[in-house]
């Protein structure tokens, strides 16, 4: 008889999403989300980060002795390319812990002041601090200058629970149960799709937020009937530059709606798309935000340099109520002298000079605290709307790859570079590339080659530029033969390579 074969198992795309509520929990719960973070969650996250920095250093110092053991053989300076291979090698000789190495700052056993706490939440931090330490390893060991490795922390303000910890939701009620906590009232605004992996709790400026982390098939589309949405608006987010109910970005107004731009159909099928292939330019010199191919032409919505004024006036008030207070005299003045970082008192000389907060100070650091929020989930809003309006309505979606940074470094004034700050290009690829995943638009970045010979001929003219005033320097340091014109230039000649024009 002939063997029958095994059916391939297709695999199917499964797509990681968060789903976000506004949760308003009693004061006795509040309480005890603050204990468990400050007396649980803090105590094993700074005892996790203290035993990698420890890694740190050691790899720092076996990392400074291979190199100049290179040095000396080589008799010459390092390439980039060897730099890279000696810091392989020396990362592969320390013993980096790992995550289950450090459950042992976790385990109720060893650490009795831990019984009253959930043991899930405790080993979702130490995996938290694995995840955020491989990430930077990855950047740093690579050459990576802007990495930068998870600190400690006065307060961890999240508690996070996975696999287990949680009650079932209750979506009639709009009350969500944890362990060892209690239940936290949470506004359902819309529904939770697909199967819920972990749930973390965060305090942000005073607020508290309910994160879901769920798994999407996007084959079969959503694994569990969807409740009713409670009826609200999303909030004071109206604004002119948001588009109409996400459908064309050109129309602006106030409709602030959420509604998606195409309807699902049953079974996870999506209707055609209008539109077949794209391209997508952005425009950073001439005040526009992005250039396509079907001519549209988006403006730069500007919205943080529109609220300069109102934060430049927040900032002031904020440094009007801050006071300094001397440990030795206790006199609360602003009379102060900083030398290396250090303030002395200029009444009794101490150095016991620390910052005196009263509640106005409080009330006007909260203030700024929620004006830099709203401006940020403003940018947000209109940036996840813009980048589901192309993965909705075109099958292919290409996008310039533009080196921002240089783009930034090479402004001719602070105020170009804090409108391409603004802007967020790198968040706005970040939410084009999820969208396009969710629906199944595929995404093309394309490097533009005449940009980097733009970038070639910027450094070489800048490297120029600053060579001839430097000669010119050089020529009246050598006449007038004077000690404090050549260290100018010493200085001058260690900054050249990071002349900017």
């Amino acid at each position: 008889m002939a063997k029958r074969g095994k059916k391939k198992e297709t695999k199917q795309a499964i797509i990681r999403k968060t789903f976000q509520y506004r949760c308003y929990p009693n004061i006795g719960t509040m309480r005890r989300l603050r204990k468990a973070m400050r007396f649980a969650v803090t105590p094993v996250w700074n005892a996790c980060v203290a035993e990698r920095e420890e890694a740190r250093e050691l790899y720092k110092q076996r990392l400074d002795e291979a190199f100049c053991v290179a040095v000396m053989e080589l008799r010459r300076d390092i390439t980039e390319k060897e730099e890279k291979v000696i810091r392989k090698q020396v990362a592969a000789t320390v013993k980096w812990p790992s995550a289950y190495d450090q459950y042992k700052h976790v385990r109720k056993s060893d650490h009795p002041e831990y019984k009253n706490y959930s043991a899930t939440m405790m080993q979702c931090t130490v995996a938290e601090v694995d995840s955020s330490e491989k990430s930077f390893r990855s950047l740093w060991i690579n050459g990576k200058k802007g990495a930068r490795p998870p600190r400690q922390q006065y307060i961890h303000r999240c508690v996070k629970f996975r696999q287990s910890g949680w009650s079932p939701l209750d979506y009639n009620g709009g009350r969500l149960g944890l362990s060892m906590i209690g239940s936290v009232a949470i506004r359902y605004h819309r529904p939770i799709e697909g199967k819920i992996k972990a749930v973390s709790i965060i305090e942000k400026n005073r607020k508290w937020y309910a994160c879901f982390s769920c798994e999407i098939n996007k084959k079969s589309g959503v694994c569990r009937p969807v409740p009713e949405v409670k009826p609200g608006n999303a909030g004071n987010l109206r604004q002119e530059y948001i588009p109409s109910g996400g459908r064309v970005p050109e129309k602006t107004g106030t409709d602030n709606s959420c509604s998606d731009s195409r309807t699902h159909m049953p079974g996870g099928r999506v209707p055609e798309k209008a539109g077949c292939a794209i391209e997508i330019a952005f425009g950073l010199r001439d005040n526009v935000f992005i250039v396509d191919t079907d001519g549209r032409k988006i403006d730069h919505p500007e919205f943080y340099v529109k609220c300069l004024e109102r934060l430049e006036y927040l900032n002031r008030k904020l440094a009007r109520r801050t006071r300094w207070i001397c440990g030795d005299c206790g006199k609360v003045n602003e009379k102060y002298k900083t030398v290396k970082r250090k303030k002395t008192c200029l009444d009794c000389g101490s150095e016991s000079v620390k910052k005196h907060c009263s509640k106005n100070w409080y009330k006007a650091r909260d203030t700024l605290r929620k004006h830099h929020e709203h401006i940020a989930k403003k940018r947000e809003y209109w940036l996840w709307h813009l980048a589901r309006y192309y993965a909705d309505n075109y099958e292919k979606v290409t996008i310039q790859k533009w080196p921002l940074s240089k783009e930034i470094e090479y402004a001719i004034d602070g105020k170009a570079a804090i409108n391409l700050i603004d802007g967020a290009y790198g968040k706005f690829c970040q939410m084009l590339k999820f969208k396009c995943q969710e629906t199944g638009t595929e995404l093309i970045e394309r490097k533009d080659l005449l940009w980097q010979k733009q970038i070639e001929n910027l450094t070489q003219k800048a490297k120029t530029e600053g060579l001839q005033s430097i000669l010119r320097q050089a020529r009246q340091a050598v006449k007038r033969n004077s000690l404090a014109r050549f260290r100018y230039l010493t200085t001058a000649c260690e900054q050249l390579t990071m002349l900017r024009i």
